[in-house]
């Protein structure tokens, strides 16, 4: 019986230290599996484009550990940037959320690393395609004469100047095109660039200041373009008008009558004479007359302000009575017999403005001031007389 009792002792004891054994070995080994454990996820799992330069791009991070604590994770944007956080993890996984802006277009390397200081540890990658955007010029930041440029010794010459922004800054290098309306391009390299901050964004801000040389009289249009060494290109902006004058340049009488389109048989009459009375004058002198009898249209001349007088067409401007209260004249004419309508056929546009401004008549609805003249006229004569 003792025997069988000594035996039975032995037995428990030996179970007893195996059990302990069976879970001294797995309290080790889910202490040295649990802890430092770091899942760590990009959300975007493929590379992402459709993104333009200067715009933000926005990432998604998440972690978890099974043994909580503080997390630290590093953000490397593959363009020399790069940003640090830390988080205090429960058992569940946070989630937290970033910006940044590429200033340049290109292909970038996301990479995002997590660690929990004790060894744990995960990397996760995925790549970022910026697309160039193109430079944009300020609206409203295109300047040039103010008045009309006086032909001095057979030239005349029109600042031109204006401000754009780019994204990319002083990454990128810039060119001008400029316009001058009389057939000459400017162009320019390496147009100066600086960044500033816009909203928090650090963008380029970039000027241009050239200059337009005139050699005729003439009422010209300048367009402006900036390009970027990536091949972006801004739309067109336009300076209008660039007026240069030349008092010796000639002047022009008409008198005469067209058909009023759309009104039947209705006429409209004109008469005018625009000069300067010398090479030395920059005020013109003359007088006109407008009117359309049946339809209580009457205005009378009283001051020429300014006299352009280039190939075969004149334009002039200036102020009188319409129905005998202030206004506003701006009358074109060409003379067919020196440029096109066939050769003989002349034509003319009047526009007439009232005190505050708003457009009581024209011949030419919609078109612009340097827009080829279309209203023939039926009778008379318009005559341009070059000095």
């Amino acid at each position: 019986m003792e025997t069988r009792a000594n035996y039975a002792l032995i037995g428990a004891f030996t179970m007893a230290v195996i059990a302990a054994g069976f879970l001294f070995v797995f309290w080790f080994s889910r202490a040295s599996t649990s802890e430092g454990r770091v899942n760590y996820q990009v959300l975007f799992t493929t590379s992402v484009s459709g993104l333009s330069r200067g715009s933000q791009v926005l990432f998604n991070m998440s972690g978890s550990d099974l043994d909580g604590g503080q997390l630290w994770g590093l953000v490397y944007y593959g363009d020399g940037m790069w940003d640090a956080f830390d988080t205090m993890l429960p058992h569940t996984s946070p989630s937290r959320t970033g910006t940044h802006v590429y200033a340049d277009n290109g292909t970038y390397t996301l990479t995002l690393v997590a660690s929990d200081g004790r060894g744990g540890r995960d990397t996760a990658t995925t790549t970022v395609t910026v697309a160039n955007v193109a430079p944009t010029i300020l609206p409203g930041s295109l300047t040039g004469p103010a008045t009309p440029l006086l032909l001095t010794g057979g030239s005349a010459s029109a600042p031109i100047a204006f401000e754009f922004r780019d994204p990319a800054g002083i990454s990128d290098v810039y060119a001008a095109e400029v316009s001058c309306g009389n057939g000459v391009v400017l162009s320019a390299t390496n147009v100066p660039m600086s960044n500033t901050i816009v909203n928090g964004v650090y963008v380029g801000k970039g000027t241009y200041a050239g200059t337009c040389a005139y050699k005729s009289a003439g009422v010209y249009t300048v367009s402006v373009t900036v390009s970027d060494e990536d091949g972006g290109a801004s739309a067109p902006a336009f300076f209008r008008y660039v007026v240069v004058f030349d008092p010796a340049g000639g002047s022009v009488t008409a008198g005469g009558f067209y058909d009023v389109p759309g009104q039947g048989d209705r006429k409209a009459h004109f008469t005018f004479s625009a000069s300067f009375l010398s090479v030395h004058e920059t005020t013109p002198n003359g007088s006109v007359k407008f009117w359309i009898p049946t339809r209580d249209l009457d205005f009378q001349g009283t001051a020429i302000e300014m006299l352009v007088v280039s190939a075969n067409r004149a334009q002039f401007w200036g102020t009188g009575t319409l129905n005998g209260a202030p206004a506003r004249f701006r009358i074109t004419a060409e003379d067919g017999r020196k440029g096109a309508h066939n050769g003989s056929a002349d034509a003319v546009r009047v526009e007439l403005w009232d005190a505050s401004g708003a457009l009581v008549y024209d011949a030419q609805p919609g078109a612009a001031q340097d827009a080829p003249v279309t209203q023939l006229i039926d009778g008379g004569s318009i005559q341009i007389h070059r000095h």
